[in-house]
């Protein structure tokens, strides 16, 4: 039923794809908004999630695997499926940053907002300020106390 969705979501974002395209004569028209992109996030996690679980089913063997003598590594599997897993967590990011655009309905809301919007280049740049001297104070603890501290 979600695939279905899916779907019809998918070829509903490719008409606007289209039309966008057609109207523009570029195909970076779509691009240029970002709720369009943060819609292509979610459908390109969600194919490639989708592709990755369908090669983990094909590459599962069949029950007398097991009771062969040799040793088979299944690795590749593990990683297949922890892979589709993290990619369905960056669809589910993608689609809690989607509810921003729901909150422009209501006027309440949308106060709250149009007051992100705005402070979204502060609120950029001071969390990358914030990580980078987390990490400078990060290399300077490695390098002062080492891998290991005896008296802890």
């Amino acid at each position: 039923m979600a695939c279905a969705f899916v779907i019809c979501y998918s070829s509903q974002q490719a008409s606007i794809f289209v039309k966008l395209t057609r109207k523009t004569g570029s195909l970076t028209a779509y691009f240029k908004d970002v709720w369009n992109m943060l819609e292509f996030t979610v459908l390109f996690g969600f194919y490639f999630s989708l592709y990755m679980r369908l090669s983990l089913y094909a590459s599962l063997f069949p029950d007398p695997v097991i009771f062969e003598e040799g040793y088979y590594d299944f690795g590749v599997i593990g990683a297949l499926y922890k892979m589709s897993f993290n990619l369905d967590s960056i669809c589910v990011i993608a689609l809690f940053f989607k509810l921003f655009k729901y909150a422009q309905l209501h006027p309440s809301t949308s106060m709250l907002f149009s007051v992100l919007v705005r402070s979204g280049g502060d609120i950029g740049f001071f969390l990358v300020l914030l990580f980078v001297l987390l990490a400078a104070f990060s290399f300077c603890a490695m390098q002062f106390f080492g891998t290991f501290i005896e008296e802890y």
